[in-house]
């Protein structure tokens, strides 16, 4: 928001303060009408809705969209877990070894640029 708001306000400056006050109201404004807004009808039959209901009452079995498109997977919770649990233990993908802790270089780096902003006077001790 943060460009787009400069943008705008920069766009209409000058303007007069009956604009600036609506432009500053129109977040509240935007967010009643989503508030106050009609959700579209169903197209589920109130025995699909109860099913549905049911089904994710269900802590046997897991529900989730798929990894490939506008699909709904429904799996044993079991199943699932076992599957997240042996991607996550895959060494390859998800284990990164490191020969020492980087964390002293990117400090040592670190306070080096902002030491030098600070002597620029780019920035001050209480930045």
């Amino acid at each position: 928001m943060g460009s787009e708001h400069f943008k705008i306000q920069k766009n209409y400056q000058g303007r007069g303060s009956s604009f600036k006050q609506d432009f500053h109201q129109l977040p509240a404004k935007v967010a009643g009408l989503l508030h106050s807004a009609i959700p579209p009808q169903s197209n589920l039959s109130k025995g699909e809705r109860q099913a549905l209901g049911n089904l994710a009452k269900n802590k046997a079995i897991t529900i989730l969209p798929s990894d490939t498109g506008k699909v709904t997977v429904i799996m044993d919770t079991e199943d699932y877990e076992l599957k997240v649990k042996e991607m996550l233990d895959e060494k390859r993908t998800y284990e990164v070894l490191l020969k020492s802790d980087p964390t002293p270089k990117y400090k040592k780096e670190l306070v080096g640029k902002l030491s030098r902003l600070k002597q620029e006077g780019k920035i001050t001790q209480a930045d």
